[in-house]
C-alpha cells in the first residue's frame, strides 16, 4: 500500500521551509525557485493552504506598477515579466 511508503512529516516540513522563506520577499523570486515551487505543488499540494496562494497573489501585485520594479534592478534588464508570468504559471497548477 502506499501508505507505508509516506515520508515523515517532518522531513517534508524541514525541505519545504527554505523555499517558503524565499517567498516571503517578493525580491527573492527567482525563476528556478518558482519552477522548483511548481514541481512541489503537484507532488505535494495538499502541503501548501492558501495563504501561499494570497502571499502570491500579493508579491504579483507588485508587477502591475513595471516601473517601479525595473527601477529597482531586482533582476536581469527583461527577466520582469519572466518572473511574473512564472508567478502567474502556479495558479494553474
Amino acid at each position: 500500500s502506499s501508505k507505508g511508503h509516506r515520508l515523515p512529516k517532518e522531513l517534508i516540513q524541514s525541505c519545504i521551509r527554505p523555499i517558503l522563506l524565499h517567498l516571503r520577499e517578493y525580491t527573492k523570486l527567482t525563476i528556478p525557485l518558482l519552477r522548483g515551487l511548481s514541481r512541489l505543488l503537484g507532488l505535494l499540494s495538499s502541503w501548501f493552504n492558501k495563504t501561499l496562494g494570497e502571499k502570491l497573489l500579493e508579491h504579483l501585485h507588485r508587477f502591475t506598477e513595471p516601473e517601479k520594479i525595473i527601477e529597482l534592478h531586482i533582476w536581469k534588464p527583461g527577466d520582469e515579466p519572466l518572473i511574473a508570468a512564472a508567478v502567474m504559471d502556479l495558479f494553474s497548477v
